[in-house]
């Protein structure tokens, strides 16, 4: 909602219908254009270089990466944020196939220039711990 908010040309996409019922009626709410699209990533044809901006939170699918690669525009970015393994108790994932390993996303994007990296321990406000690894890159010059 926020990038629709700041200006972005939005198309969210989730194959859940009820994700994307509840996210529309919540744009629709706040007067925001977002193409809303139920559609399974994994069946997902995405256009070469088309997204100046590609975002993907706690949705582990490494066979997607590749593709988010090529549909990455010149010059544009990928923000992720993923579970990662740790034998600290946190919440999330019970199963290490949707957690990260250490360093993941740094091996799996290193084509692209990376600005910000990290692996943490963070507890949120309603108190749940998690363990997040978090990259963010750019597809060639971040303009700084």
């Amino acid at each position: 909602m926020r990038l629709a908010e700041s200006g972005f040309d939005v198309e969210a996409v989730d194959i859940s219908a009820q994700a994307i019922a509840v996210g529309r009626a919540e744009a629709d709410r706040r007067g925001l254009d977002i193409r809303w699209v139920v559609h399974d990533l994994d069946d997902a044809s995405l256009a070469e270089g088309a997204y100046d901006l590609i975002t993907v939170i706690r949705y582990v699918n490494r066979r997607l990466w590749p593709r988010l690669l090529r549909s990455l525009a010149p010059d544009g970015w990928l923000i992720i944020e993923h579970h990662f393994l740790t034998e600290v108790d946190v919440e999330g994932p019970s199963t290490p196939d949707f957690r990260l390993r250490p360093q993941e996303l740094l091996r799996a994007f290193e084509s692209l220039r990376i600005v910000f990296y990290e692996e943490t321990v963070e507890t949120d406000r309603d108190g749940h711990r998690y363990a997040l690894e978090r990259i963010v890159a750019c597809n060639g010059d971040p303009g700084f």
